[in-house]
């Protein structure tokens, strides 16, 4: 939680779990926590693979998400 909003971020279910409902489930539970704590906005940062998931539970995409690493010297 920040602020008035949710963030969901590094959420995953390893792939012998996959496909079994526990994604939506987990989702389902953390979108309570966030309503329990009066929270008015979500915010989820999802890979590619996690789209279909995301999509089919009513989120949208507002931007692409990718990620950049600097080198260390």
């Amino acid at each position: 939680m920040h602020g008035t909003a949710a963030v969901f971020d590094r959420i995953e279910t390893f792939a012998p779990h996959q496909r079994k409902g526990l994604g939506s489930a987990l989702m389902a539970a953390l979108d309570a926590l966030a309503q329990q704590a009066g929270v008015s906005e979500r915010l989820l940062v999802a890979t590619e693979a996690g789209r279909s998931l995301y999509l089919a539970l009513g989120w949208r995409v507002l931007a692409p998400y990718s990620t950049a690493v600097l080198a260390t010297r």
